[in-house]
C-alpha cells in the first residue's frame, strides 16, 4: 500500500511541477502563446508538420506586443518582437547577451566546441584569431578558387542544354553542389568536382550528413538549441555524429601533408594551419599564405579545433550559399523585369572590365555589380539563411520602457523570417524589391534588416557567402536566360535542421543566352553556322532596310526550292488567292474545322474533366485539316501527281491553291480581280515551269508552315490570355459586342464581325512578338551588297540571319518584353508600335499568308471563348522551345480545365 502511496505522490508532485513550470510567463503577467504540453510551443515541429524557424515565424505574427513567452518543449524563453530592442541587445546590451546557450562540452567532446556554440571568453579569444581570415586581401586570394568551380557549375548547365532548347532544372541541388564544391575548395583545401565525379570521397560525407541520421542523432541535434542538457546527456551516452569525425580524418591527413611537403593553397584551412603553428593570421600587409611549422607540443590548435571551425564553416557556409543563390534565381524567374536589369547591369560589367562571359571573372567586377548586389540582400531578408537566431541572458536585464526583468539563464528567440516579413519595418514584405536596399528609395527600417546577425557575433564569415552567392548568379546570368514563369510562392517542408527547406525542391527553366545577338551593341557581328560564316543582324532599322528596300539582292533563303526571280513571281502570283474577298470566301470551311475541334473537345472534356485537355495538341489536330480543305482538298505528297493530271487533262476545276499553282504551270497569269478565271490552258510537258517535283514541295512547304505556325499562335495567345484574367473577361466583353447568335444560338461568325475584334487582334499582335512561330529569318545574297553606313560588304553566296526572337524581346524595341501586354500595339500607346514587329518577315519576301492566320486563329478562338469556361491547370513544365525545327511550340503542352457553357458566356 505504501508504495502505491508513494507513486501516487510521486506523480501528484510530478504533475503539480509540470503545471507549475509551464505557468511561468503567466504568473509573472505577460503575454505568452499557450503551451501544450510537453511540447510547450513546438507541437508542429513534434508532429514534423513545420520546422523550427517557421513554428517561431508563426508565434511572431500571432502576437502584438514586443516580446512573448514561449517554451520550446521544457525550456522557458523569450520572443521578441521588437527589432530595436533586438538590435540593442546583440550590439549595446551584447554584455548581458554574449552567449548562444546552445549545446557545446569542450571536454567531452570537443568537435562540439566552434565559433557558434562557444561561450564567454574561450569564444572571444577564438573569434579574435579568426578574424583576419575573412579580410579582403583574403578573400581577393580565394576568389580564384570560387570562380573555378562558378565555371564547372557553368559547364554542368551547358551540359543539360545541349539541344538549345529550355529546361525545367532543379536549381537547389545544384547550387548545393557549388556550395559544396567551394567548401571543399576554399575551406578544406580539397581538389574536388561534384559536378563530373559526384559520389568523390567528400560530397559523400557530405550527402550523409544532410540525410537522416536516426530518431536518437536527430532529438539531440534539435534539442542543441532548445535544451542543451539533454543533448550533453545524449552525447555522453555515446550519440554522436560519425560524418564529422570522418571530416577530422580529411583534416589530419591533408595538415599533415601540407606541414611535411611545404604545400600552401590560398584558402581557409591554410590561414588555420598557419593559426596552428604560430598562434595568429597574418594581416593583409604582411606575408600572406607563407608555410610554418612548429613542434606539435608548441601548436596552438588540436586537429579536433581545427575540424570543429572547418565543420562550422561547412555546415553554415553550403546551406545559406546554396538556398541563397536558388532563391534569387526562383524570384528571378517570377520578376522578369529584375532579372533583366540584373542581367544588363552584369553584361555592363562584363564589357567595363573587357571580359567575355566564359571568362574568369574578377574580385573587383564583382565588386561593381551593384544591382545584384541589392538583389542578394533583398534574396537575404525574405529568405534568411537562418530564419531565426538566440541567445541566452548571462546576467539580468530590465528591457527598456518596462518594468520586467530577463533573468540570467533564459533563453532569447529572435524570429528573423518574422521581422524580415512585417509590414511594420519592410512594407509589402512579400513583394521581391531589391530597390528597397538602394540609398535613393531606402523603403525600408535599417534598423529591422539582420540576415547575418549583429553585434559581436554576427556572421565571421558574411562577406565570403557573399561573394560566393554573387558569382553564381553572375556566371548563370551571363550564360543562360531564366524563363518566366508564373508567381508562387514557395511552401517548406519539416526538417531537423534550421534552413528553410522548399517542399519541391526550387524548379526553374534555364535555355542558354544568344551569345552573338548580346555581343556588344554593333548592329550586326559576324559568327558561324558550322562552317558557314553567317551575318547577325542586331540593329532593328538595318533588318527593316535588308528585308524591305533592299530585297532584290536577297530575295533567297537555303530552304527555297524555287530559287531567284523565278521564286519571286510564283509569290507574286499566287498572293492573290489570300485577298479579303478570298478568305471571306474561305470562312465556311475554316467553321467547319473549327467545329471538329470543339466536337472533339466536347468528348474528351466529358471523359476527363479533372485532366483537363491539352490545348497544343487540340491546335495541332484542328489546323492540320485546313491546309487541306482550303487548299489540296485530298492528301498531300502521294495525291499530287494525280490531282494535277486530273486538272490538266480531265478540265476538273477546284477552287483551292493548287488550282493557282497548276495555271502557274502552265503560264497562265492569275488576274487582279474579284472573279477569277480559275480555267486552266494545258501545255505541252516541256514547256510547263514547275515541275511535279516542285509542286509536290511548294504544296508540302505550305502545310508545314502554315499548320505550325497557326498552331503555335493558337495555343500561345490562348495561353497568355488565360494567365490574366481581366484580359480574358475583356475579350469575351468584346466577343458580346461584336459576334451575335443565330436562330440556333451558335455564334454567327462574318469576315466582318472577325475584323472588329480589336482587342484580338492586339492579342495576336503581342503573341507572335513575344513567340515568334519561326526563330529567325534567313536569307542568302545574290550579289554584293555595301552594308548601309558601314565599310562591309556582304558577297555574293554569303547570308545573314534576323533573330526575331532576340530582336522582339529587346527591351531597345519593347518596355518589359518578357511581359504579355497587348495594348503596346495600341495605336495611342507610348509604346512600341507595329513597325518593330517582324514576326511575318517584311518587303517583297513578307509571309503572303499573314491574314490567312490570323483569321484562323481568331475564328477557333472565338469558337472556345464563346462555347467553354476554361481555366489553365497549374503547371511547373510548361517551357517554350524551338525543335529539330525552327517552329515554336510547347514543350509538354499546357492543358485546360474545360466546362461547356453552349449558350452564354459563362466568367
Amino acid at each position: 500500500m505504501w508504495l502505491f502511496l508513494l507513486l501516487i505522490t510521486l506523480i501528484s508532485v510530478l504533475y503539480f511541477w509540470i503545471r507549475y513550470h509551464f505557468s511561468l510567463w503567466q504568473r509573472l503577467g505577460i503575454e505568452y502563446d499557450e503551451p501544450i504540453i510537453p511540447y510547450g510551443s513546438l507541437l508542429k515541429v513534434k508532429r514534423k508538420e513545420r520546422s523550427f524557424g517557421l513554428v517561431l515565424a508563426d508565434i511572431y505574427e500571432k502576437y502584438t506586443k514586443k516580446f512573448v513567452g514561449i517554451y520550446m518543449f521544457i525550456k522557458p524563453a523569450i520572443l521578441l518582437r521588437d527589432a530595436a530592442l533586438v538590435r540593442q541587445i546583440m550590439t549595446t546590451d551584447f554584455a548581458s547577451f554574449h552567449d548562444r546557450g546552445v549545446y557545446v562540452d569542450e571536454k567531452n567532446d570537443p568537435m562540439s566546441a566552434n565559433l557558434f556554440t562557444l561561450q564567454g571568453q574561450t569564444w572571444r579569444s577564438l573569434r579574435a584569431k579568426l578574424t583576419p581570415s575573412f579580410t579582403s586581401g583574403k578573400l581577393k586570394g580565394m576568389f580564384d578558387t570560387v570562380d573555378d568551380v562558378a565555371d564547372k557549375l557553368v559547364q554542368h548547365l551547358k551540359g543539360q542544354l545541349v539541344d538549345g532548347k529550355a529546361h525545367t532544372l532543379e536549381m537547389k541541388s545544384l547550387n548545393t553542389t557549388y556550395a559544396i564544391d567551394i567548401i571543399g575548395s576554399v575551406i578544406f583545401g580539397l581538389d574536388i568536382d561534384s559536378f563530373t565525379n559526384p559520389k568523390n570521397e567528400f560530397r559523400q560525407i557530405s550527402d550523409r550528413l544532410f540525410a537522416s541520421s536516426g530518431v536518437l542523432l536527430n532529438i539531440r541535434n534539435i534539442m542543441s538549441f532548445v535544451c542543451p542538457p539533454i543533448s550533453r546527456f545524449l552525447s555522453a551516452l555515446g550519440v554522436k555524429d560519425d560524418v564529422i569525425y570522418n571530416l577530422r580524418d580529411i583534416v589530419k591527413r591533408t595538415i599533415e601533408f601540407r606541414e611535411k611537403h611545404g604545400v600552401v593553397r590560398k584558402d581557409l584551412l591554410q590561414l588555420l594551419i598557419q593559426l596552428r603553428n604560430t598562434g595568429k593570421i597574418s594581416d593583409d600587409n604582411e606575408g600572406l599564405w607563407q608555410v610554418e611549422t612548429a613542434a606539435e607540443n608548441l601548436k596552438s590548435m588540436s586537429f579536433e579545433m581545427i575540424t570543429a571551425q572547418l565543420f562550422l564553416f561547412y555546415i553554415a557556409g553550403s546551406e545559406t550559399t546554396a538556398a541563397t543563390t536558388s532563391f534569387t534565381i526562383y524570384e528571378f524567374a517570377m520578376n522578369p523585369e529584375i532579372l533583366k536589369k540584373a542581367q544588363t547591369e552584369i553584361d555592363e560589367c562584363y564589357k567595363k572590365h573587357g571580359l567575355k562571359p566564359e571568362d574568369k571573372l574578377t574580385y573587383d567586377a564583382i565588386q561593381d555589380m551593384k544591382y545584384l548586389h541589392l538583389c542578394v540582400m533583398e534574396t537575404t531578408r525574405k529568405y534568411p539563411g537562418l530564419p531565426f537566431l538566440n541567445r541566452e541572458c548571462t546576467q539580468d536585464f530590465t528591457v527598456p520602457g518596462t518594468d520586467f526583468t530577463i533573468k540570467k539563464g533564459t533563453g532569447i528567440i529572435i524570429s528573423l523570417l518574422g521581422i524580415h516579413r512585417d509590414a511594420e519595418y519592410f512594407p509589402n514584405p512579400i513583394d521581391y524589391k531589391p530597390e528597397r536596399f538602394s540609398e535613393d528609395v531606402m523603403d525600408y527600417n535599417p534598423v529591422a534588416f539582420m540576415p547575418f546577425g549583429e553585434g559581436p557575433r554576427h556572421c565571421i564569415a558574411q562577406r565570403m557567402g557573399i561573394i560566393n552567392v554573387k558569382v553564381a548568379l553572375a556566371k548563370i546570368l551571363a550564360n543562360f536566360n531564366i524563363e518566366p514563369m508564373k508567381r508562387k510562392e514557395v511552401e517548406y517542408k519539416f526538417h531537423t535542421t534550421p534552413v528553410l527547406i522548399p517542399v519541391d525542391g526550387l524548379k526553374v527553366a534555364l535555355s542558354k543566352r544568344c551569345e552573338a545577338y548580346r555581343a556588344g551593341k554593333e548592329r550586326f557581328v559576324g559568327i558561324y553556322l558550322l562552317f558557314h560564316p553567317t551575318l547577325l543582324i542586331r540593329d532593328l532599322s538595318l533588318a527593316r532596310e535588308l528585308l524591305e528596300n533592299s530585297s532584290g539582292h536577297f530575295n533567297d533563303t537555303k530552304w527555297d526550292y524555287v530559287r531567284g526571280y523565278r521564286k519571286y513571281n510564283l509569290m507574286d502570283k499566287i498572293s492573290p488567292i489570300f485577298s479579303a474577298a478570298r478568305l471571306e470566301a474561305m470562312l465556311s470551311n475554316i467553321e467547319k474545322v473549327g467545329d471538329y475541334a470543339l466536337n472533339y473537345m466536347d468528348v474528351v472534356a466529358d471523359c476527363n474533366p479533372s485532366d483537363g485537355i491539352d490545348m497544343q495538341e487540340i491546335m495541332r489536330i484542328t489546323y492540320n485539316r485546313i491546309p487541306k480543305n482550303t487548299s489540296l482538298t485530298y492528301r498531300l505528297r502521294d495525291v499530287v501527281r494525280e490531282n494535277v493530271e486530273r486538272r490538266e487533262e480531265g478540265g476538273t476545276i477546284r477552287k483551292d491553291i493548287l488550282q493557282v499553282l497548276v495555271k502557274f504551270r502552265n503560264g497562265n497569269d492569275i488576274e487582279h480581280k474579284e472573279k477569277l478565271s480559275w480555267h486552266i490552258e494545258n501545255l505541252f510537258e516541256r514547256e510547263k515551269l514547275l515541275s511535279i517535283k516542285k509542286l509536290t514541295h511548294i504544296t508540302e512547304h505550305l502545310l508545314e508552315n502554315g499548320m505550325n505556325t497557326m498552331a503555335s499562335t493558337g495555343v500561345l495567345a490562348l495561353y497568355e490570355i488565360l494567365q490574366q484574367p481581366e484580359l480574358k473577361h475583356k475579350i469575351i466583353d468584346e466577343l458580346r459586342t461584336h459576334i451575335q447568335l443565330n436562330k440556333d444560338k451558335k455564334p454567327q461568325i462574318t469576315y466582318e464581325n472577325l475584323k472588329q475584334l480589336k482587342l484580338m487582334d492586339l492579342c495576336l499582335q503581342e503573341t507572335v512578338r513575344k513567340y515568334p512561330s519561326v526563330a529567325y529569318i534567313e536569307r542568302i545574297c545574290r550579289k554584293d551588297f555595301q552594308l548601309p553606313k558601314s565599310k562591309h560588304t556582304l558577297r555574293e553566296g554569303k547570308s545573314f540571319i534576323i533573330p526575331l526572337l532576340a530582336i522582339q524581346r529587346d527591351e531597345k524595341y519593347f518596355e518589359d518584353p518578357l511581359s504579355f501586354k497587348p495594348q503596346r500595339f495600341l495605336q495611342d500607346s507610348n509604346g512600341n508600335k507595329g513597325e518593330c514587329l517582324l514576326s511575318f518577315g517584311l518587303g517583297a519576301k513578307t509571309c503572303i499568308a499573314e491574314h490567312f492566320v490570323n483569321l484562323v486563329v481568331k475564328c477557333l478562338l472565338v469558337k472556345l471563348f464563346f462555347n467553354f469556361h476554361m481555366e489553365t491547370i497549374p503547371s511547373e513544365n510548361f517551357e517554350i522551345c524551338y525543335n529539330k525545327t525552327p517552329f515554336i511550340q510547347s514543350k509538354e503542352g499546357f492543358r485546360v480545365k474545360l466546362k461547356s457553357t453552349k449558350i452564354k458566356f459563362d466568367l
